[in-house]
């Protein structure tokens, strides 16, 4: 169950999240002079991420009823966005009292306090244990427009959020979800919690003034990988209706 936790989605899909983890002892500096001291807190800064300055906006708004799509039959349709996730033979919307049981875990071994996000549309899994969060967040006009700078950003949010997580590290993702048509910036995380590796491809799109974002979570980077190939073949963009 401990590999299912989302670790990024938490901290970025529009919900206050807020890192209770006690401080670490700092190292003996008794030996050290008032400029050591001084260059050492500085070099110490210069390694923590910086989330950008649009990361400090206000919530924002809720998202209606047409915005967030729903699940009919075996698909999920979004006819606002014109995307279409086929869940037949392949994905599973997960239930409100796993999502549950999800958060808390996250709460209990992340020491995350996360709350419920009205921006999390689809949250579902497969038969490996791996699942997608799919959510939808309308975006402030200070966010940048270029998604290689977006996606660099909600790193750098994703970075501070969970700076005390053990082995935390990022690097490039190579498997985008997008076409010629949807282009899609994205990067993957992993950390591990409970002596379990768990690692997390984000990816993220803009349409309509908003920002859409698949959380992909396995236990391994081959995990993720054959997630993301199901995921990507399951994506339908449709054409505006007349």
């Amino acid at each position: 169950m401990v590999a299912r936790i989302v670790i990024v989605a938490i901290a970025l899909t529009g919900q206050a999240v807020q890192t209770n983890i006690p401080p670490q002892q700092p190292a003996d500096d008794s030996q050290m002079s008032l400029a050591e001291r001084a260059a050492a807190a500085r070099a110490a800064a210069a390694k923590k991420p910086r989330p950008p300055e649009w990361s400090q906006n206000p919530a924002p708004p809720p998202l209606t009823p047409e915005q967030r799509g729903l699940v009919s039959g075996s698909r999920y349709v979004n006819d606002f966005l014109r995307l279409q996730i086929e869940l037949a033979n392949r994905w599973e919307p997960l239930s409100a009292d796993r999502m549950a049981v999800d958060q808390e875990m996250a709460h209990k071994y992340l020491t995350l306090s996360v709350g419920s996000s009205s921006h999390r549309v689809l949250w579902m899994g497969d038969s490996a244990g791996r699942n997608v969060v799919v959510s939808i967040i309308p975006l402030p006009p200070d966010v940048p427009s270029d998604l290689d700078k977006l996606a660099e950003g909600l790193k750098a949010i994703a970075l501070a959020q969970l700076s005390r997580v053990k082995d935390l590290t990022d690097y490039k993702e190579e498997m985008l979800l997008g076409d010629a048509e949807h282009k899609f910036a994205a990067f993957r995380i992993a950390a591990t919690v409970r002596d379990t590796r768990i690692v997390q491809s984000v990816q993220v799109t803009r349409s309509k003034g908003f920002l859409l974002s698949f959380f992909t979570t396995g236990r391994s980077d081959q995990d993720v990988s054959n997630a993301l190939r199901s995921l990507h073949s399951s994506l339908a963009w449709t054409s505006a209706k007349p």
